[in-house]
């Protein structure tokens, strides 16, 4: 344990020398933005908010900020990020004082990044459940798809878009197995599996800023071992408790499918 810990500080801190780059500084820019596109003030600093409203328009989407990777989109991020380099104050104030000022804009904001990224709601769902592409490089390198890739992938977009691919399911399906956890002989494992899904998933109603998929693997994977466990344990579970874990799965789906149909 001792080397793996001395281990680790010796490559990141000798060895790979990295920098801070400011994550929360994306939290807060996108935030910000959010605000300006549901109707409240600009707290960006340095700017108008004639400018900040013409930027708002042209990089925000509930999804995420600066979808189509535009260098013009860089700039209210790095406003901010000169502002706390001239200032030498930290960001979040900024980021408080507009959530405190607009809080409904904010909660709208919010809400509707979380249905995507939750993908509750929506009319089509993002396809990034496998990636099948090849980057530019200089030593020739390239994918080249076939039959069975393209197999693959085709099954991943059908699963995708089904409840069984969407984070939402899976955190219903977590708010049910703790209805079911009580009863079985495994129920603080389950609780466990269950409580982590939850508010893993939950969480990103707070500091996502994005709706990739990939966000929430361990959302999925804490779920399914919970499932997994549950059913291996069933007998120990009655018809009625068993009908309310999977009503909230149930509701969700229903909600999923006619959003997209609808779409």
């Amino acid at each position: 344990m001792l080397l793996l810990v001395a281990g680790t500080a010796a490559i990141n801190e000798a060895m790979l020398r990295p920098h801070h780059s400011h994550p929360l500084y994306s939290l807060i820019n996108f935030d910000l933005g959010g605000i300006v596109a549901q109707g409240g003030p600009s707290w960006y600093p340095g700017m108008t908010a004639g400018r900040a409203k013409a930027l708002t328009a042209h990089c925000y989407d509930p999804r995420l900020y600066g979808a189509r990777d535009e260098e013009i989109c860089a700039e209210p991020e790095d406003a901010i990020a000169a502002h706390a380099a001239r200032s030498g104050e930290q960001p979040i104030g900024l980021w408080l004082n507009a959530i405190i000022t607009a809080p409904g804009a904010y909660v709208r904001h919010r809400i509707a990044h979380l249905n995507w990224n939750w993908r509750l709601a929506v009319p089509s769902v993002p396809d990034d459940s496998v990636y099948m592409m090849s980057q530019p490089n200089d030593l020739g390198l390239r994918f080249v798809p076939n039959a069975a890739t393209r197999a693959v992938v085709g099954a991943a977009r059908i699963m995708a878009a089904s409840p069984l691919g969407r984070p939402a399911s899976w955190i219903a399906l977590a708010l049910g197995l703790l209805v079911a956890a009580p009863r079985l002989p495994s129920r603080r494992l389950v609780t466990a599996l269950a409580l982590s899904a939850l508010l893993y998933g939950a969480g990103y109603a707070l500091v996502s800023v994005a709706s990739d998929l990939r966000y929430h693997l361990w959302t999925l994977l804490a779920a399914m071992l919970g499932l997994a466990v549950t059913l291996a344990e069933r007998a120990a579970i009655s018809r009625r408790r068993a009908m309310l874990m999977i009503a909230p799965v149930l509701i969700v789906a229903i909600v999923e499918m006619g959003a997209l149909v609808a779409g």
